[in-house]
């Protein structure tokens, strides 16, 4: 696909809606209304094992593929993750980079940045500089080569507007021919995969994301899903994790009509293999963008 212009595909404005209540018990569902929206502080503990280190370890290899053609990563580059959650794409990134290359990243969640911290105690090949802020309002660093938002970030900004600010902020934190990489859950994942269960089953550790309601807002759909995260303590003992997430998904042209009005002169998709898709649920109707200042 020509890299000159900007592109939109397929939209998914007939989808279906709807959630499967009787998997969620009115207790939880109750207990669920006192969750702070999109608040990752309780599930911090187990986010890396649950999924964070999983999807970054696909993630990573593409973005890696892509650079390649991009950058030397022999030489020093200026790198920038916002809404990096526990760090594990930057430290994935920081085995790939030059030891004079710096990496910063950014999350609202406290419980987020305090985890990536200690992940990075057990020593990493370049230093991560982690930074706690709401994207919509926290200075970005300047002169960036890369920036990335990597596992839906961008679905949780609140509102339309809140798109179109950070979209504008990462075009002006890029360095000239500047790379923006990142991906979103598309409407049809919302209303059509995330309004039912996911489940991941590992040793020791159960993780459930199951919708509780979708709704149309424009050339936006904003949907609610619990995450739900169940571990085996050492004593035998269950302990349970919980989130209330919220996402919102423009249509795919109001999307690259907003990469446009925030000064990206080209945005395209970015392939993904069916076999890449394969290896975690989380990847179904996930669309990926390579935008260039």
């Amino acid at each position: 696909m020509d890299d000159g212009d900007i592109r939109p595909v397929e939209s998914h404005r007939e989808l279906p809606k709807g959630s499967d209540f009787s998997q969620i018990s009115p207790e939880v569902l109750k207990a669920s209304e006192s969750w702070g929206v999109n608040d990752y502080n309780d599930i911090s503990e187990v986010y890396e094992d649950a999924m964070g280190a999983d999807m970054a370890e696909i993630i990573f290899p593409v973005h890696k593929q892509l650079l390649a053609t991009e950058l030397n990563f022999a030489e020093k580059h200026r790198f920038l993750d916002v809404c990096c959650g526990t760090g594990s794409y930057l430290r994935q990134l920081s085995q790939a980079v030059s030891s004079d290359s710096e990496l910063y990243g950014l999350d609202l969640s406290k419980g987020q940045i305090e985890a990536a911290r200690e992940k990075d105690a057990g020593g990493i090949p370049v230093k991560i500089k982690y930074a706690e802020g709401d994207a919509v309002t926290t200075e970005f660093p300047q002169q960036c080569d890369v920036v990335t938002m990597n596992l839906d970030t961008m679905n949780h900004l609140q509102r339309p507007e809140d798109w179109e600010v950070v979209l504008k902020k990462i075009h002006d934190a890029l360095k000239p021919d500047g790379l923006f990489l990142f991906d979103i859950n598309t409407q049809k994942r919302l209303v059509q995969d995330l309004n039912f269960p996911e489940v991941i089953v590992k040793p020791g550790l159960v993780h459930m994301d199951i919708g509780i309601g979708s709704e149309e807002m424009g050339d936006f759909i904003k949907q609610q899903h619990l995450m739900l995260a169940f571990k085996t303590m050492p004593d035998g003992t269950i302990k349970d994790y919980h989130a209330r997430i919220q996402h919102i998904a423009p249509t795919e042209e109001k999307l690259y009509e907003m990469l446009g009005a925030a000064g990206f002169t080209s945005a395209q998709p970015v392939p993904i293999s069916q076999e890449v898709r394969g290896k975690h649920i989380f990847l179904k109707n996930r669309l990926f963008i390579k935008a260039r200042k």
